[in-house]
């Protein structure tokens, strides 16, 4: 997974544009610029929580993901079957930098962070990264 280390601009001034990320936030634009300090730094938001009452960490929030990914080898070692799951020919992409990836089918669980449990739909692949599972705004 390529990451950028950002951090949060407090004036306006003018930067060189490979220099800054535009994230879009509803009607204004949030502006960041790379840092070249190490310790000062944005990391990934990862969560701790519970798949079907399962502890779970390293759940990356991923704001920008439009759908939540689970990878193959966690839906196993949650007792999912592969009957179990809901077929689909649908591609993942952006996952990695990589090419797209084909989901071996949608899984429903139940997430639970803190006091709050919500169903969940997973689009299950076989993926590897430096997460669990990712969060996206389904």
């Amino acid at each position: 997974m390529k990451s950028v280390v950002l951090s949060l601009i407090s004036d306006y001034f003018v930067v060189l544009k490979d220099e800054v990320a535009r994230l879009q936030f509803g009607p204004r634009d949030a502006m960041f610029q790379k840092t070249k300090e190490s310790n000062n730094h944005l990391k990934a938001l990862y969560m701790r929580g519970h798949l079907n009452g399962k502890p779970i960490s390293r759940m990356l929030v991923d704001g920008g993901a439009i759908v939540n990914l689970m990878p193959y080898s966690l839906y196993k070692k949650l007792g999912g079957k592969d009957e179990d799951l809901i077929k689909t020919n649908m591609t993942v992409s952006g996952v990695g930098g990589g090419d797209p990836i084909g989901a071996k089918g949608v899984a429903s669980m139940e997430l639970t962070v803190g006091s709050k449990t919500l169903d969940i739909a997973f689009f299950v692949s076989k993926v590897k990264g430096n997460f669990s599972s990712i969060l996206g705004c389904d």
